[in-house]
């Protein structure tokens, strides 16, 4: 898979994170790309890419299942494979030494190299809505709400550039094959 920023957006599909954790205790969750209802899947192995897979909420899939490690600075996090801590979300060759991340960079599984490729941030967006309840005698009245059916998230990598405050690339898991 590779790194793209374009807008679509993902849901950080927490539904099973009651019941499966990884060895440290964090829960599981899976990535969906919204539009397309594709999931990100475990790679072969380290260096290799993650894929996407087609998701099947109502089937456990420990493939697609992730989870987050603990801040590892600045409120990022290592993504991990929930049966494999050990392996990591990395932007290949998206250091600085290398130019940074960009669209088309290949995302793939890595041990814990401390790296800035390595360093995640998941981000919850809420949509308002408007929604219209009828009462009975008192007639219509709206009032926004959240859509919280999933989390929508916007998935953020640090790609630290010299420059005072890092540069961030959107992910927004529209991940293109």
């Amino acid at each position: 898979m590779r790194w793209s920023t374009s807008t679509s957006t993902s849901i950080k599909d927490m539904r099973w994170s009651t019941s499966i954790k990884d060895e440290e205790g964090y829960p599981a969750f899976a990535l969906v790309n919204k539009a397309t209802g594709e999931a990100i899947k475990h790679s072969l192995g380290q260096s290799h890419p993650v894929r996407l897979v087609p998701y099947n909420p109502d089937f456990l899939d420990e493939s697609v299942l992730w989870t987050e490690s603990r801040d590892v600075g600045n409120g990022f996090r290592c993504v991990r494979m929930v049966n494999n801590i050990y392996l990591n979300f990395d932007a290949l060759h998206g250091d600085k030494w290398h130019g940074g991340v960009r669209d088309g960079t290949e995302i793939v599984l890595w041990k814990w190299c401390e790296g800035d490729n390595q360093r995640w941030k998941v981000q919850p967006y809420y949509r308002s809505i408007e929604k219209t309840t009828e009462l009975r005698g008192l007639g219509n009245s709206s009032a926004a709400a959240p859509s919280r059916s999933y989390v929508l998230l916007d998935l953020k990598m640090i790609a630290k550039i010299i420059e005072p405050c890092p540069a961030a690339f959107s992910l927004s898991a529209c991940l293109v094959r």
